[in-house]
């Protein structure tokens, strides 16, 4: 049987990886190295690999570099690299979750499938504000106002579609 989730799995999270970054490029040394010697870079840092053997591994294209360089970029680039490994591992356990469910779910439901959506939008707010706080959030808001109509709108959204299916249910006389 072939996977659902095939073409999810290459989804970039653009959205999610773009709230993770910083507003402006990095500029470093190593930041301007190609992204396959920078995910070089990343890779030896995870493995713990002292500064000067990063720069006598990359040979020439490591030349220019020195120690303090390795270091500025641990302690900001490679900072963001960690962030977005997070968020792209939470997603790709969320997407295998939702997929699982799919298939053990039987016939598809598309209204069940609109409120588990649904709930999960919600579930997903929640656990943002209990892992940055609400004066992560208000600080989000003071530099974006216009973020709070979105919020309003997803809730509103959110509320409205559920007593919609409220209202159609009780009609029915039941879930």
């Amino acid at each position: 049987m072939k996977p659902l989730h095939t073409h999810l799995t290459n989804y970039e999270l653009s959205c999610q990886l773009a709230a993770c970054r910083s507003n402006r490029r990095r500029n470093g040394k190593v930041a301007r190295l190609s992204v396959e010697l920078r995910d070089q870079i990343n890779q030896m840092l995870e493995e713990g690999t002292p500064y000067k053997i990063i720069i006598q591994r990359l040979g020439d294209a490591g030349k220019h570099l020195n120690e303090d360089n390795i270091g500025n970029w641990y302690r900001g680039g490679y900072q963001d690299h960690l962030k977005t490994q997070v968020i792209k591992d939470r997603a790709a356990l969320q997407i295998e979750a939702v997929v699982e469910t799919l298939q053990n779910a039987g016939p598809f439901d598309l209204e069940r499938i609109q409120q588990a959506c649904n709930e999960i939008a919600m579930l997903q707010y929640f656990q943002i504000l209990m892992d940055h706080g609400k004066e992560s959030l208000q600080q989000s808001l003071d530099r974006n106002p216009a973020k709070m109509f979105s919020l309003i709108n997803s809730c509103r959204a959110l509320s409205k579609s559920a007593l919609v299916r409220k209202k159609r249910d009780d009609k029915k006389g039941g879930p």
